[in-house]
């Protein structure tokens, strides 16, 4: 289900425009208590230079998958494989960047809109 998975939407300078369930439950946050936040506050200070170049990654590349650690809302560090992904309109302009969190081996799937647009992206 698509709670088992952190699925939010960035504006292109990285900043929290969508937050499902899934990450509210792994980050601690609630939407209205992150949305509109720079989704650095995630990394841990040692890597505060990483949301940036993973940004300009996805944005260059169309994607970026990564794993480190990333930090809850109340300070415990979790380690996280990460996957950002660049969307674009038709035409090919950025218009906002998708992140998930994958868990294990597993691939999170299915959250509407949002991904039916990644997945478009992810065609070019």
């Amino acid at each position: 289900s698509v709670r088992d998975y952190a699925i939010f939407a960035l504006d292109t300078t990285g900043h929290v425009l969508s937050w499902n369930l899934g990450a509210e439950r792994f980050k601690g946050y609630k939407a209205h208590e992150i949305i509109g936040k720079h989704f650095s506050i995630f990394y841990p200070e040692n890597d505060k230079a990483k949301p940036a170049q993973e940004l300009e990654a996805a944005t260059r590349d169309g994607r970026v998958e990564e794993e480190g650690w990333r930090v809850r809302q109340d300070g415990p560090t979790f380690w996280a494989n990460v996957v950002i992904t660049a969307l674009r309109n038709g035409a090919g302009e950025l218009r906002l960047v998708l992140q998930w969190i994958i868990w294990g081996a597993s691939v999170a799937i299915g959250v509407g809109t949002v991904v039916e647009q990644s997945k478009d992206a992810e065609d070019y």
